[in-house]
């Protein structure tokens, strides 16, 4: 996670050195968008003029494919618990 606030006179480009990966996100005053990559292997965004609030956020597809999984197991042992429903006879 990245935080940056910035005053422009005009608009501009923002370039970072992170590396350009899936699961990144850019949000520039609270609208989220996708890195565009630059250089080969980094990423950036446009930014209007003004004052801004630009935020990296990294959020890795692993972990949200876990938590659904979780999610997901809880209620089938939820569900197998409320019905006594036997897997095994």
């Amino acid at each position: 996670y990245i935080k940056v606030e910035s005053d422009l006179k005009s608009p501009a480009f923002i370039a970072t050195s992170i590396g350009y990966y899936p699961g990144w996100w850019i949000k520039v005053n609270d609208k989220w968008t996708a890195p565009i990559q630059t250089n080969w292997f980094m990423m950036g965004a446009y930014i209007p003029a003004g004052k801004n609030i630009i935020e990296f956020v990294y959020i890795p597809y692993g972990v949200i494919i876990g938590i659904l999984y979780i999610i997901m197991s809880l209620l089938a042992w939820l569900f197998i618990k409320k019905t006594n429903f036997k897997v095994l006879n």
